[in-house]
């Protein structure tokens, strides 16, 4: 059974690398690590990454040192960390207890119960902002993820999550700038006091994207949006 506790940000990661990317968490006895300036413990420290905390790593091909970026939300950072505290979150224990169809997956263990699905897009129903060519910039004032200047598919209905019998608040603004998803390998994943829901390969064929949403003890934490 897996404990956990709380705080409370969102963040949303505008970057991508040209190579292929990952998202992952940082371990370390320290309980952080350093951000590098450059591939070595002898370049300038440039931030911090607190232990279990997400980012966005390059692995490279004959580098121990991998290129990372970091948002605080307010604050960005791009630089270097050692492999040996990267720890890929597919790569994390998960629940293998999965029902999943096309519209929902229900995700359930001992001690939590998570059930997400998806619905028609019904432009009525939002906001949308378009450009002077027609493009969908906005929907309810916030960029979309999913989508290439059209509009989506399919947008996340429902986002449902119990943990020892408590249901969990989760905020509509962390999931509902997210369509077209894709449930196939969405999954809940654990590391010490923290729990992920792992959502990767999400798209309409453009405007890929990856998201987790990051618990701590009982609460939402925050999450980390990965445009490809």
């Amino acid at each position: 059974m897996h404990r956990f506790w709380s705080t409370a940000i969102l963040l949303l990661i505008p970057w991508s690398f040209a190579a292929a990317q990952y998202l992952a968490i940082v371990k370390d006895k320290d309980g952080y690590v350093n951000v590098r300036e450059g591939r070595g413990t002898d370049t300038k420290v440039v931030g911090r990454i607190l232990e279990g905390d997400a980012f966005l790593y390059l692995e490279p091909e004959k580098s121990e040192w991998y290129e990372i970026f970091y948002s605080t939300g307010k604050d960005h950072i791009t630089g270097y960390i050692h492999k040996s505290r990267v720890v890929p979150i597919n790569q994390l224990p998960r629940v293998r207890d999965r029902k999943v169809s096309s519209n929902q997956v229900v995700i359930v263990n001992d001690s939590i119960s998570f059930s997400i699905s998806k619905t028609a897009f019904d432009a009525k129903n939002h906001k949308i902002g378009k450009t002077n060519s027609s493009f969908v910039s906005t929907i309810d004032g916030v960029r979309p993820s999913g989508v290439d200047g059209g509009l989506p598919k399919f947008e996340i209905k429902e986002f449902v999550l119990e943990i020892n019998g408590r249901q969990i608040t989760i905020p509509k603004q962390a999931y509902s700038d997210l369509f077209e998803p894709n449930f196939e390998y969405l999954n809940v994943c654990f590391f010490k006091d923290r729990m992920y829901i792992y959502m990767p390969l999400n798209s309409d064929g453009a405007g890929g994207y990856e998201a987790v949403w990051i618990f701590r003890n009982g609460q939402y934490l925050k999450r980390y949006v990965d445009k490809l």
